[in-house]
């Protein structure tokens, strides 16, 4: 703006606020609202300087950066105090010093990087081999979604691509995302799709529409399946034909996907988990209606035992490991649930009860977790994303949870 073509060298100090007036001098007013403030080490508009890629991007010429967030302004160079952050820092940094703001899905590359979804600051977040925080796609994603976007989940497939969905009602669009590149595609959808337009048979994505897209996931062939929450439907596309089908349909309130080894598809919402057949029929695999049994327990631990008579409360993401066993992040309850090949539910991570000294970390049973999403390395390790506190955990095969980052 106008304020940040002038200099102000005979100021000691700035006073910023979202609405002000400065100066009995009518050529150094400002009256109007300040989303961004940079200290730069040269003088821009007068030397030549990296020209920022997007907004809030922090080039080799700044030395702070304050975004603005209802009327509270936090520097870039703060990262390590506990909360989120409102800012993008791109500079690779040291995992210990990074800050997120309501993390969401995660899930890893073939060499073991890990992916999260920053969704309140609308970016996907690196997290490399060697602890090295980056934020690749910033500027691609700030270039291609509308302000106040939210990524709600992605996938990865075993090419190393990255899918997200953006589900603002303006856009209902999933993108593909080449990591070795950063290139970005439109996969399919956008637009606004009324609810309940499903297409009966198989449509080309490329006039293909989409309303509120949720979880994505692959099976062992390559095709995806998608959430269409807003319609309670999943959508196959199929990789050779580039067609997309309504594979099953008659859900309501999806929120996690996750695929076997033998190509079934489990998908759940806030108290129920289905299998759906490679011919689209799906059951109840885990789960009683609320409405029959209600919560197994008021204090302390929900109660174990087959999936057909445990309760859950408010499912987000589930995932599975390598043995087949179906991990689910029950935030209701605050507690990993897991469900093993013989269909019987045990409480695996997660201690209502517990101190809170144990939320920082311990053994998995005697810690206090707030799980949304969770993902697994190639030797068993667990990395759950907690959104109401800003980080992700870690939990090791021997039982060890720890705060990752």
């Amino acid at each position: 703006s106008n304020l940040a073509k002038r200099f102000i060298t005979y100021m000691s100090t700035i006073n910023i606020g979202s609405n002000f007036v400065w100066s009995s001098d009518s050529s150094k007013n400002f009256d109007g609202y300040i989303d961004e403030f940079r200290v730069s080490n040269c003088a821009r508009y007068t030397q030549t300087f990296p020209a920022p890629i997007a907004p809030f991007y922090r080039d080799t010429s700044t030395l702070s950066l304050n975004h603005f967030n209802s009327s509270v302004a936090e520097d870039t160079t703060m990262y390590g105090k506990l909360g989120c952050s409102w800012n993008l820092n791109t500079n690779m940094i040291e995992k210990t010093a990074a800050r997120f703001n309501s993390p969401t899905d995660i899930v890893m590359d073939s060499i073991g990087n890990l992916y999260v979804l920053d969704s309140s600051n609308n970016i996907i977040r690196k997290i490399d081999t060697e602890g090295n925080v980056s934020t690749p796609f910033n500027f691609i994603f700030n270039d291609l979604t509308n302000a106040g976007s939210f990524y709600s989940s992605m996938c990865i497939d075993s090419n190393d691509n990255l899918y997200v969905n953006d589900y603002v009602s303006s856009t209902n669009t999933v993108y593909k995302i080449t990591i070795s590149n950063g290139n970005v595609y439109k996969l399919f959808g956008g637009g606004v799709n009324n609810i309940n337009t499903l297409p009966s048979s198989a449509t080309l994505t490329s006039s293909a529409t989409l309303h509120i897209p949720g979880d994505v996931a692959f099976d062992s062939f390559g095709d995806m399946y998608i959430l269409e929450t807003s319609n309670g439907a999943v959508r196959k596309l199929f990789r050779s034909s580039n067609m997309i089908i309504t594979f099953a349909q008659g859900f309501s309130g999806l929120k996690g996907i996750a695929i076997d080894s033998n190509n079934n598809v489990f998908v759940s919402n806030a108290n129920n988990i289905y299998k759906i057949n490679t011919s689209g029929r799906f059951t109840v695999y885990a789960g009683t209606n609320s409405s029959i049994g209600g919560p197994t327990y008021t204090y302390g631990a929900p109660v174990e035992g087959h999936a057909s008579s445990v309760y859950f409360s408010s499912i987000t993401g589930i995932a599975f490991d390598s043995s087949g066993n179906l991990f689910v992040c029950d935030t209701g309850y605050n507690m990993i649930r897991k469900i093993d090949s013989s269909g019987h539910v045990s409480n695996f991570a997660g201690n209502r009860n517990a101190s809170t000294s144990t939320f920082i970390g311990g053994y998995r049973t005697n810690v206090q977790v707030s799980p949304s999403y969770c993902a697994f390395d190639s030797i068993g390790n667990m990395y759950v994303t907690e959104s109401s506190y800003n980080r992700v955990k870690k939990i090791t095969p021997d039982g060890m949870v720890s705060i990752f980052i």
